[in-house]
This record gives C-alpha cells, sequence and structure tokens, in this order.
C-alpha cells in the first residue's frame, strides 16, 4: 500500500521553521516521492532552474534533498488564480491586521512557530488556533463597518478558491498514485490547510478507489 504522509510547513523560513529542521524530518522518513502545493507553471519550473529565484522553505528543502537522494518532486496544486488567491488575500491580511485580537493571534502563532518548528506546524495546538483565526476573521467582518453582504461574498469567494485547490491536489496525488508504483511520499501543505484537507479526502479517496494510507506528520 502506498503511504502519502502529510507534511505541514509554512513557506517562508523563521526560527526552528527553516529548510535545515524541515530536511532532517524528510531525511528520517526517506520518500520516493514528495507533492509539492504549487501549480506546473513557468514560475514553479523556474525556482527549480533559477538560482536567482525566490525559493520557498519547501522549494529549499527538495534541493538539499535532491543532492544526495533520487526522488520524483510532483506539483500538484491548480493553477493560480490571481484575483482570489492573491488580491484578495492581502486586502483581508491587511484589513485583519488593524485589529489587537488579530494581532494577538499573529503574535501567538509566530511565537511558537519560531520555537518549535514543525513540531507546532504539525500539532492539535496549532489546528486549534487557526480555528481561532477563522472565527477572529468571521468576527471582524462582521463587526466591520464596511457593506457586510459584500465582505462576506469576497471572504467566501476567497475560501470557495481554497476548497477548489484543495480537490485539485488530492485529485492530482491520486491520479499520480494510480498510475505510478512507489511506497512512500511526502505531501508538503501549508499549516493552514490542514484540517480541511482531512476533511475532504475521504470523500475523494472512495471516488477514485486507490490503495492509499494518508498519515498526518508527528500524529
Amino acid at each position: 500500500m502506498k503511504n502519502v504522509i502529510i507534511i505541514s510547513t509554512e513557506h517562508k523560513e523563521s526560527g526552528k521553521c527553516n529548510s535545515d529542521e524541515l530536511l532532517k524530518i524528510v531525511e528520517s522518513i526517506k520518500p520516493e516521492v514528495i507533492f509539492e502545493e504549487q501549480p506546473d507553471d513557468d514560475k514553479y519550473r523556474d525556482y527549480y532552474s533559477n538560482q536567482q529565484s525566490f525559493r520557498s522553505l519547501e522549494v529549499q528543502t527538495i534541493i538539499k534533498y535532491k543532492q544526495n537522494y533520487e526522488i520524483v518532486n510532483i506539483p500538484v496544486d491548480k493553477p493560480i488564480n490571481e484575483y482570489v488567491s492573491l488580491y484578495l488575500l492581502s486586502r483581508f491580511a491587511n484589513m485583519f491586521k488593524q485589529y489587537e485580537d488579530y494581532k494577538d493571534w499573529i503574535r501567538e502563532h509566530c511565537f511558537l512557530r519560531d520555537k518549535d518548528g514543525f513540531a507546532f506546524l504539525n500539532s492539535k495546538e496549532c489546528s486549534e488556533l487557526n480555528k481561532k483565526k477563522i472565527l477572529l476573521e468571521k468576527q471582524i467582518i462582521s463587526n466591520s463597518g464596511f457593506v457586510q453582504n459584500d465582505l462576506n461574498s469576497l471572504y467566501n469567494q476567497f475560501h470557495h478558491e481554497v476548497d477548489l485547490r484543495e480537490i485539485a491536489m488530492i485529485e492530482n496525488i491520486l491520479k499520480f498514485c494510480q498510475s505510478r508504483k512507489f511506497n512512500r511520499a511526502i505531501f508538503f501543505l501549508g499549516y493552514s490547510h490542514r484540517e480541511s484537507i482531512r476533511s475532504k479526502i475521504p470523500k475523494y479517496e472512495l471516488l477514485k478507489s486507490p490503495q492509499i494510507e494518508w498519515t498526518f506528520y508527528n500524529e
């Protein structure tokens, strides 16, 4: 049976959340395949061909791992919707950061991430804090002085795009698993997707029916 191990990450290095620490985890697992939360586009290919390109924490880790091990790394995200994924994300982030409760959440999350690294990002505590963040966001929208219906619509549009991305990533992994032989894979996935991916996997796995054991790292 194929085993896909989901490791929750952040995309930029900070404190103990860095490529060297992530490399230690990957080396302890020794995967044959690494699935990446990236769309297969020119920007993605540039990460691996252009040394001057920005490289995420995950890409840096894969490059280091491939220096000593042969693996296949596969981007499994859908093509990016720049308006929803970039513009709306930036707009909401700037709005939420004006509120003290939200700034308190940022400080707590960042402190624990920098102190405990991937042990925190792959913990129940991190998942609970992420639920708290979503509740805070909804409260801020509800209590804001903006036109609430318009904000709710944009917020729901953003999260609908997240749902579509998560579904695409699961389906792309399942498609790969149907066509290729391997024993152990890693799926690098941003921590905020951890619980929603967990809830989606059973539904889409039943539709495709490959023999996969999904494992969440650190559980």
